[in-house]
């Protein structure tokens, strides 16, 4: 965990400065895609007229593309936990999870899907 001071001369710069900080912040809440309910997930898909979430989506698509679901046990084996949390929090902080997901084994994408 990082710490940060500012500086502020007045009060007013002070306070456009925690409000920067809450909308950062808010924005970033609003970003994750580990760790939010189900109904928030799908209101926001429901608002660009999908039914399935989109990163449901893109991981089957993946998974299809890259030969991944002709591995044998593909949902029963449990892929590497060091690399789904490693996924999991990049996607959260707002990595380009596409690019991610390549990077994983057949299983550990399986195992994204999971979450």
């Amino acid at each position: 965990m990082y710490k940060y001071s500012f500086y502020c001369r007045y009060a007013e710069e002070k306070a456009e400065w925690i409000a920067a900080i809450r909308t950062s912040l808010n924005e970033l809440a609003e970003r994750k895609l580990f760790g939010i309910s189900l109904s928030k997930l799908m209101a926001s898909e429901r608002e660009k007229n999908r039914l399935v979430p989109s990163f449901v989506q893109l991981v089957i698509e993946t998974m299809i593309r890259t030969k991944a679901v002709q591995t044998e046990g593909i949902f029963r084996v449990s892929g590497s936990t060091a690399s789904v949390e490693k996924f999991k929090d990049k996607a959260n902080q707002g990595f380009d999870y596409p690019d991610l997901l390549t990077s994983l084994d057949g299983h550990s994408m399986a195992s994204v899907l999971k979450l």
